[in-house]
């Protein structure tokens, strides 16, 4: 939407040096940091995951990026179980949490 609007000078007038842009075509990411001074980064899914599969400093566009730690990520099938690599499939992460030792008895 902003790249559709017509080029003007409050395209920099901001202090932002980061943006999320799920879905941008690689492409564009480029053409977009040039104008606005803004580097994009990728997601995917909700608000709540957009960063877990995408660290800021390794991110390429079209693709997720790698696991980050504290978190478990792996391609699943219907049946939830791993799929093989190159085989599609659904995103599935959940946190990876350290539960404490029991106290001594």
């Amino acid at each position: 939407m902003m790249l559709a609007q017509p080029p003007g000078s409050a395209d920099r007038a901001h202090a932002a040096w980061r943006g999320l842009g799920p879905g941008t075509p690689g492409e564009l990411w480029e053409v977009f940091r040039e104008r606005f001074g803004v580097r994009l980064v990728d997601g995917f899914g909700s608000t709540e995951t957009n960063l877990i599969g995408s660290a800021p400093e390794d991110c390429r566009p079209g693709h997720m990026g790698t696991g980050r730690d504290g978190f478990e990520a792996r391609v699943v099938g219907a049946d939830l179980a791993s799929v093989p690599d190159g085989t599609p499939g659904n995103w599935s992460c959940a946190p990876i949490r350290s539960m404490p030792s029991p106290p001594a008895t």
